[in-house]
């Protein structure tokens, strides 16, 4: 959930914060949990044609985060996370704060 401070905010200072001390954010209900679970079907089946990565056994797991997603997501397989919720919070992080422009669309 979004929650700005001052008009204009899409996120909260705690929110803000947490971004600049992990890098990450985990924002839920930013994208329809419909959408979601193809996106997560389609990393999995790269994960297990690529890596031979399964969801239900974690031995097949690297200690390493799985790298090169780049051919997945030219399938489109991740265009429903372009909701304009995330791209709000998005360029909440980013600018002016960060001295970046807005994310390419």
């Amino acid at each position: 959930m979004l929650r700005g401070g001052k008009q204009g905010d899409v996120l909260s200072s705690a929110q803000r914060d947490e971004f600049d001390r992990r890098g990450i954010l985990r924002l839920p209900a930013t994208i329809p949990p419909a959408e979601v679970t193809p996106m997560r079907q389609c990393a999995w089946q790269h994960l297990l044609g690529k890596d031979g990565i399964q969801p239900d056994r974690p031995e097949t797991w690297p200690a390493d985060a799985p790298a090169q997603f780049q051919k997945l997501t030219g399938t489109g397989a991740f265009d429903a996370m372009a909701t304009s919720a995330l791209g709000a919070a998005a360029r909440d992080v980013s600018a002016p704060r960060h001295g970046l422009g807005p994310p390419r669309q």
